[in-house]
């Protein structure tokens, strides 16, 4: 469907996925990696998702006894009262609901203070603790603050054979291959912990961030993705037994998406469900959707491109949490019975004006700096002086003043996504196979603005999708043809037809608008009597019909 181009609206259902209401149980977590692709969705394709609703937990038919309890025969009226609330869900802004029997339910950030709340219980580490990916760069300080608080030994999983743990945890410390996923070989480690020191809570912080759009994403790569955070995790609570704590290291993308990040926050978001799952049993569990972490990658390929992403991450306004800071939020987090808490360092008045640019977001709607009067348009403004570059492509070709445009998109755009090359930028490839999410979007609108001058809208980048579309609108904009080249009347109509129709911000619609009534009242001259009839007629027009009038008469 992505590749298509087909002008449709795709919504996703899942049934039980998450937790709406205290009554919500969650049977099937695994269904809420949907959620989080679909919040990736949004940001790289906003025009083609619609979003994604959760129903009503229904019975499982083909495990139904022959003779249900009565469940079978409340299906119908269940799906009935779900269906009648669509239409209402599908007319509005939301693009996140839960339909439950109290009504349509839909998600809200809201901070979390600790202040004046009663911790549920005092937890300390002790015992034994189990840690995945325990000589990580998120595994590592884990497990060094653990030992720092009271664990007595602690268990470190690796992937690397030749791995040891540092000399300096102060406490035993045993490294094991183990896969957490690998139902025997966990098996078997849970077995070995002595029982003078026994378990007493898990830090799953296994995970490999893979980064890739959407519609690169192909199963194996989704699996491998999916595997050592889904399957680890579901095994850990299968064969750990009673904890202290059960703590799993989410991830922001599973809370509102993340750019080139699609599986990844799908493994997230299946973190997330798990632990209200266990919280609905009675079962210990904590989530923590992190932020970035300092010292942690961000999936490129090298120093360079790290450093890249982290300042992209900077301007987008979200810094990256010192792991002491972080691991002082996990302790109060698992203290006060929270199922799942995002901790992340987020500048609201940077991050959601260009997070909301191009689609709405609901989701964030609630928080004070967003509520309080951040626009979705703080954009960069352009520099004013546009002579120079509008001189120099001038002078040029029409086909090298295209080139010359195209290339400064690319290296902008390779600049945005935190490439050194910008030949990692097809010209005709859409900004969104690119891995372009709004966020990048709105990035790169601002940073050409200021190259050229010229103030694109903040959908630039997905109504011209690619380096060379986006070339050939600003060129309309910019290269003017010398008197010399001027065409008759009807080319310049053309022209102007052109130039029109890539007019999509309301604004510029507008300001169009008054210039074109001007001038055609200038047309209508008294000569033929026509200009009370031409006056009559424009007076009347809505906007909409002077557009179509422009685009049936002068293109």
């Amino acid at each position: 469907m992505v590749r298509s181009g087909a002008d449709t609206t795709l919504w996703l259902v899942t049934s039980g996925a998450v937790a709406a209401t205290p009554a919500d149980r969650l049977p099937r977590p695994e269904q809420a990696t949907l959620w989080g692709l679909g919040r990736t969705l949004a940001l790289e394709h906003p025009k083609l998702y619609g979003g994604i609703l959760d129903l009503p937990d229904l019975p499982d038919l083909p495990d139904l006894p022959e003779e249900p309890d009565g469940t079978l025969d409340r299906l119908p009226a269940v799906l009935a009262a779900t269906l009648d609330r669509l239409p209402a869900v599908l007319a509005g802004t939301e693009d996140q609901a839960a339909l439950r029997a109290t009504g349509v339910l839909v998600p809200r950030l809201a901070r979390a203070p600790l202040a004046g709340r009663t911790p549920v219980g005092p937890w300390r580490p002790s015992g034994t603790v189990l840690v995945t990916d325990g000589l990580g760069p998120m595994g590592l300080p884990a497990a060094r603050w653990l030992a720092a608080h009271g664990a007595r030994a602690l268990v470190l999983t690796t992937d690397d054979p030749s791995a040891t743990a540092p000399d300096d945890l102060g406490v035993p410390v045993t490294v094991s291959t183990c896969d957490p996923a690998d139902e025997k070989e966990l098996a078997a480690l849970l077995a070995a912990i002595p029982a003078d020191a026994p378990l007493t809570a898990v830090v799953h912080a296994a995970g490999t961030l893979r980064s890739g759009p959407v519609a690169d994403l192909d199963l194996a790569q989704a699996a491998a993705t999916l595997d050592a955070k889904v399957r680890g995790a579901a095994t850990l609570h299968r064969l750990t037994g009673e904890l202290e704590a059960f703590v799993l290291f989410s991830s922001v993308a599973a809370t509102w998406g993340g750019g080139e990040q699609g599986a990844f926050a799908a493994a997230n978001a299946y973190l997330d469900a798990l632990a209200h799952h266990r919280h609905a049993l009675g079962l210990p569990a904590t989530a923590l959707a992190w932020g970035p972490w300092e010292g942690v990658g961000l999936g490129a390929a090298d120093a360079a491109g790290e450093a890249a992403r982290r300042e992209q991450l900077r301007r987008r306004g979200i810094l990256a949490l010192s792991p002491e800071r972080a691991l002082t939020a996990m302790a109060d987090a698992v203290r006060h019975g929270e199922p799942v808490v995002t901790v992340a360092d987020v500048d609201w008045t940077a991050f959601a004006p260009a997070f909301t640019a191009a689609r709405p977001s609901p989701l964030l709607s609630d928080l004070p700096d967003v509520r309080d009067g951040v626009t979705a348009d703080a954009a960069v403004e352009p520099a004013a002086d546009t002579s120079s570059l509008a001189a120099r492509l001038t002078a040029l070709p029409e086909a090298e003043q295209h080139r010359a445009l195209t290339d400064l998109v690319r290296r902008e755009a390779a600049v945005v996504l935190g490439h050194d090359d910008p030949d990692a930028m097809p010209t005709g490839r859409p900004f969104t196979e690119l891995g372009f999410d709004s966020l990048a979007a709105v990035n790169l609108r601002n940073r050409l603005g200021t190259a050229t001058g010229v103030r694109l809208s903040a959908t630039a980048v997905f109504d011209h999708p690619s380096p060379a579309a986006l070339a050939d609108h600003l060129l309309r904009h910019l290269a003017a043809p010398p008197a010399a080249a001027v065409g008759s009347l009807d080319e310049e109509l053309d022209r102007l037809a052109g130039v029109l129709s890539d007019v999509s911000d309301e604004d510029e619609r507008r300001r169009a608008l008054a210039r074109l009534q001007g001038l055609v009242g200038r047309l209508a001259t008294p000569a033929d009597g026509d200009r009370a009839s031409v006056s009559e007629a424009l007076g009347t027009a809505s906007d909409e019909e002077i557009f179509r009038f422009i685009d049936s008469e002068l293109s």
